[in-house]
């Protein structure tokens, strides 16, 4: 390691400002995750979508607690300034929390995939091919990221520590892969923000309530945005010259991506809880043990209205968005209780599953 020149701002340590970043975010995204899962096993909704996410939590504070002992070590700090025996200590466990957190991004955004997936239903095709293709590329393009991390030096420890005879690839080519998987990640929190624009746009609601729904569906985009400052802190990871004070806001960006990836994701499944909290509206559950979709009598609180019964639209299946479109359409069908329209039908419940169907794009 070349030697170091003292910085003119001198032992500034931003340490523990990481350390209440991190642990902030995992306390608010557990509380999160657990409303979500007491409301949809009170519902009888539990799905992959709650799963997913519920491992996006979990390796989230792994990645967390691992960037935790780097902060121990200097982390936030000069490199000038931290002791000899720490500095390879810096350098390598930066390198072994990378692959933790490079590969929660994907299992986050397959979770909302699911829950949009549960939303559109069976029907809508190219959402769904285009959703999961892209998926598929971001996942394997992480699995790289992840190797590559490890794979540019031979050996290894040749990353964070003298290896004579070791041969690494120029810093410069894992910062640019980086810096193309931090875009796409980018990219796809906004894609999952707009894609209920699709659809939703075609219901026969308020406008109000639309945008409402895209803005429930569409949070995503504050991820995204985080995102897209992560990318420009990308480069930062092929320096290997005083690392621990230039990680710092990448660390910070990156965590809180991932946050809110997880809260984001969460709070559209919470509206039946605020509607039980703020309307005393009750948590129904299915008589059929929680089956979603499942034959049995349904809450009195579901109004379900059929729009355009002779196109061949995709099935609303998710219940936590569902009350939200109920709220909606029950204002609607009293306003034109005495003037309806020939293409509105009478609030109808379906016996094999409760659903709304969706005009198709």
């Amino acid at each position: 390691m070349s030697a170091l020149t003292p910085p003119p701002d001198g032992d500034v340590n931003r340490g523990p400002t990481l350390i209440a970043i991190f642990w902030t975010e995992i306390g608010v995204s557990i509380i999160f995750v657990m409303l979500r899962f007491y409301t949809r096993l009170r519902m009888g909704r539990l799905g992959a979508d709650d799963w997913t996410i519920l491992i996006t939590m979990v390796l989230n504070i792994v990645t967390l607690s691992l960037c935790t002992v780097l902060v121990h070590y200097g982390l936030g700090r000069h490199m000038y300034y931290i002791p000899p025996e720490h500095m390879s200590e810096i350098v390598r466990w930066n390198w072994i929390v990378q692959p933790f957190g490079i590969l929660t991004l994907p299992v986050g955004k397959i979770s909302v995939v699911l829950l949009l997936e549960r939303i559109m239903g069976q029907t809508t095709i190219w959402r769904r091919w285009f959703l999961w293709v892209n998926m598929a590329l971001f996942t394997a393009s992480m699995v790289v990221s992840s190797i590559l991390s490890f794979a540019q030096c031979n050996p290894p420890r040749a990353l964070w520590s003298e290896v004579p005879g070791s041969v690494c690839l120029k810093p410069s080519i894992q910062a640019n892969f980086a810096t193309f998987t931090c875009a796409y990640s980018s990219f796809l929190d906004f894609l999952l923000a707009l894609i209920p624009i699709t659809f939703v746009r075609r219901l026969r609601m308020s406008i109000q309530t639309k945008i409402g729904l895209c803005v429930l569906l569409g949070m995503g985009v504050l991820s995204g945005i985080c995102a897209a400052i992560k990318t420009a802190q990308s480069n930062e990871l092929g320096i290997r010259e005083d690392v621990s004070w230039a990680l710092f806001p990448l660390y910070a960006w990156s965590s809180s991506e991932i946050f809110l990836n997880i809260v984001c994701a969460c709070i559209p499944t919470l509206k039946p809880l605020y509607d039980y909290v703020t309307k005393s509206k009750p948590l129904q559950r299915s008589e059929s043990g929680g089956q979603a979709g499942s034959n049995g009598s349904r809450s009195p609180d579901f109004n379900l209205v059929k729009v355009h019964e002779a196109l061949n639209g995709s099935s609303y299946t998710d219940q936590a968005i569902i009350q939200t479109v109920n709220s909606a359409q029950t204002k609607l069908s009293r306003s034109r209780s005495d003037d309806q329209d020939t293409n509105y039908q009478q609030p109808f419940l379906e016996e094999s599953e409760s659903r709304i169907r969706l005009a198709p794009v």
